[in-house]
């Protein structure tokens, strides 16, 4: 059985009533043993069924509720944030594509590994029960090349640049740290090793970072000139929630941010070529200029 048929029968669940239906529980039921095959079986009893409806509203926002009268259920409704519900699609999508040929020569994705969804079950369960985890990790940064055994607290799960991050508190050193999971080559939940909850708030933390990494740098005003085909594409996906549009000139775009220029900004702008040009503040513009003095010595 997949590790992540939970999340996956969640998302079947809430994809059953996105369209305003209502449905009994043998009604549910029987669109679960259609989706079922040798791989994952998504058939459950109603007790199980009551328990998902609690997961969702708790992991989702989403209230799906019981007529009593009818005993039909239907989506009440969805409170949830954003960053919930694209989690959900991505479990949706990626749930359809394990169990349907028919996306065969239709839906392509990139060759390469597995980007470490399979562990969602065991660390969000590991979050919520409190229990340390036990990761073999590798760290880029380890000059041996080798794998580690690190112990550590889970606190939550982000997302940055389509990867996915296990925040945790590593009991080696006390320190709470960003685990890639493509990079986590085995997981164990500690049964019998439990944490005090601990006190680290996540939105606020990463409130003015961009991407994982952070940093005890100070917020900063940045201006930066963009083309207006770049402008275009990051009128569609922000670079962050503070970006706002200050000024046009011309066929060129000024946008506007305020957040710490970290090592993954500064890559991001570099990304971008010559579509961009970071105007302000005058110290990141001479960083900027050195990084790429620095890649054209590569090639002298």
């Amino acid at each position: 059985m997949s590790k992540n048929i939970f999340f996956s029968r969640l998302a079947l669940i809430v994809d059953m009533f996105r369209n305003g239906a209502r449905l009994t529980f043998d009604e549910v039921l029987q669109k679960l043993e259609n989706r079922s095959d040798a791989d994952e079986d998504f058939v459950i009893s109603k007790r199980t069924f009551q328990r998902d409806i609690k997961e969702i509203d708790s992991l989702f926002g989403i209230e799906i509720a019981c007529n009593r009268s009818t005993n039909e259920y239907y989506i009440k409704e969805i409170y949830s944030e954003d960053g919930k519900i694209r989690l959900l699609e991505a479990i949706e999508i990626t749930s359809l594509i394990k169990s349907s040929n028919e996306t065969e020569g239709i839906v392509f994705l990139e060759k390469r590994k597995a980007n470490g969804t399979e562990y969602f079950s065991e660390i969000f369960k590991a979050i919520k029960n409190l229990n340390v985890v036990e990761i073999t990790y590798l760290n880029f940064l380890n000059q041996s090349g080798k794998s580690s055994i690190r112990k550590v607290c889970p606190i939550a799960i982000k997302e940055s640049k389509n990867r996915w991050y296990l925040l945790a508190k590593d009991l080696k050193d006390e320190i709470v740290k960003s685990f890639s999971l493509d990079r986590i080559s085995k997981l164990d939940v500690l049964k019998d090793a439990f944490f005090t909850k601990i006190n680290f708030d996540v939105e606020k933390e990463y409130q003015h970072v961009f991407g994982i990494l952070k940093s005890d740098l100070e917020i900063e005003k940045i201006q930066i000139l963009c083309s207006e085909s770049q402008y275009r594409y990051l009128e569609t996906l922000p670079l962050h929630q503070s970006q706002k549009l200050i000024r046009q000139e011309n066929q060129n775009f000024i946008i506007s941010l305020e957040l710490i220029p970290t090592y993954d900004f500064i890559m991001e702008i570099l990304a971008m070529g010559k579509e961009v040009k970071v105007l302000e503040p005058k110290d990141l513009v001479i960083e900027i200029k050195a990084k790429l003095l620095e890649n054209l010595e590569q090639y002298s």
